[in-house]
């Protein structure tokens, strides 16, 4: 069952590859920046929202996503219902497998009335994980259908598992097995052990804290879901190193609107890795007999502004913590663009400083420091400030609480925060923001 994360599945757009617009300059291709496309929101409103969220493996990298579903209304989308299955296919087979999951295996939601449907030429064995829901029993109809799919090769999981004499012929054909932390509490243990006696891996689902982690990690979990991910281990009293402020000076400065490009080159001059991987850039970008830029002041120029802005930032936070999981950076460029697309419906607030503020909402994380403690650091404008730190701002607080609570797959809170923004609009642009995403985090920045 779900733990975080959404991605609705709808989309027609412009300005992407494979759609008419305008397209990026030679500085974007080589960064893996582009500008974000303007949307065509006028696609059928879709009746179903699809979601995805991150397993991890014990190393904490990406090991699988699971694909959700839901009415766009707000209604729980039962596996088995006919619209919902139609819409479910529809989705793998327009968007792809590609699209929700890069490489990465896929697990899907299943209930009793679905399983007949599925089968290995609809799912390919290599990709699709078949997960079988706790509701549904061992009857004979199930076994059957769970030993096709095992005939053809798809591996099968058992969503929140508790042990009972009525499971044991599903365990005999399963090849995972999820565990709730939460629900099963101080029976944990017991639990994991009548799994591994099978010889089975199990998956910890709705692992909320590091200590959980640690906790799950000793018990010889294979993957685990859940929101651990976002809980910065905070250490009192720890203060930035200098390359750390210099680097959060650099994304400070790059969202003043009014910022002076001798400024820019300035702070990127202090860093030797830095100023090369900007030069080499703005060369990248030389074309038509053009001279390379020889100085920072002429590469900025060379790159545009606006480019730059989001090239160095993207940079900058990579680097600040580099022993932290790549998923963290991934998820700050999805929210980024998220919180810039969902955030021109009113325009109240800069482009610019909507993408930052997604961005920098993942400091905390990865600098294990209070956010009060890091913003006061920065001389951030103090609207940005206040967001980051929870209090309202209007324009940017609630397009920051929209973006969260998508996340957590909470569609009916982010339809509260951005009362402007439909559930329709916002998963089109979140679909487009995971692409992006993915995107720049694949590209070899």
């Amino acid at each position: 069952m779900p733990s975080r994360g959404a991605t609705c599945v709808t989309l027609r757009r412009t300005g992407a590859a494979g759609g008419a617009g305008e397209a990026p300059s030679c500085a974007e291709r080589d960064s893996g920046i582009a500008h974000a496309p303007e949307f065509r929101l006028n696609a059928p409103a879709p009746t179903t929202l699809l979601a995805r969220q991150p397993l991890f493996d014990r190393a904490r990298a990406v090991a699988a996503y699971e694909l959700l579903y839901r009415q766009e209304d707000g209604r729980d989308a039962a596996p088995g219902v006919e619209a919902t299955s139609r819409v479910l296919l529809e989705a793998l087979s327009q968007i792809g497998l590609d699209t929700l999951a890069g490489s990465h295996p896929v697990l899907i939601n299943f209930g009793e009335d679905l399983l007949p449907l599925a089968n290995g030429d609809l799912l390919p064995p290599d990709r699709v994980i078949v997960e079988v829901l706790e509701t549904v029993a061992a009857t004979p109809s199930v076994l059957a259908a769970l030993r096709r799919l095992k005939d053809a090769g798809v591996r099968i999981a058992l969503d929140d598992f508790r042990w009972s004499p009525d499971v044991e012929p599903l365990l005999d054909l399963a090849d995972f097995v999820k565990l709730d932390v939460l629900a099963c509490g101080d029976d944990l243990e017991s639990e994991v052990r009548r799994v591994r006696e099978r010889g089975l891996p199990w998956i910890a689902e709705k692992v909320e804290t590091n200590a959980q982690v640690e906790q799950c990690l000793a018990l010889g979990c294979h993957w685990l879901q859940g929101y651990f991910l976002f809980r910065p281990e905070i250490v009192r009293g720890r203060r930035l190193e200098s390359n750390q402020l210099m680097l959060l000076q650099l994304v400070s400065a790059l969202q003043e609107p009014n910022a002076r490009i001798d400024e820019i080159a300035g702070i990127v001059e202090r860093d030797v890795a830095l100023t090369y991987r900007v030069l080499r850039l703005a060369s990248g970008a030389a074309q038509g007999g053009r001279t390379p830029p020889l100085t920072v002041a002429q590469a900025v120029v060379a790159l545009g502004f606006d480019t730059l802005r989001q090239w160095a930032t993207v940079l900058a936070l990579a680097r600040l913590a580099p022993a932290k999981p790549p998923e963290i950076l991934r998820t700050a460029l999805a929210r980024a663009h998220f919180c810039e697309q969902i955030g021109r419906s009113d325009a109240s607030q800069p482009a610019g400083r909507l993408f930052m503020l997604g961005l920098l909402s993942v400091l905390d994380t990865l600098l294990d420091r209070p956010m009060e403690a890091i913003v006061a650091e920065l001389g951030l404008p103090d609207e940005v400030r206040d967001a980051l730190c929870g209090r309202a701002v209007p324009g940017l607080s609630d397009v920051l609480g929209a973006v969260l609570a998508w996340e957590r797959g909470d569609w009916a809170t982010a339809q509260q925060c951005r009362t402007t923004t439909s559930l329709t609009d916002a998963g089109h642009a979140y679909l487009e923001a995971v692409r992006y995403a993915d995107r720049i985090s694949d590209a070899d920045t």
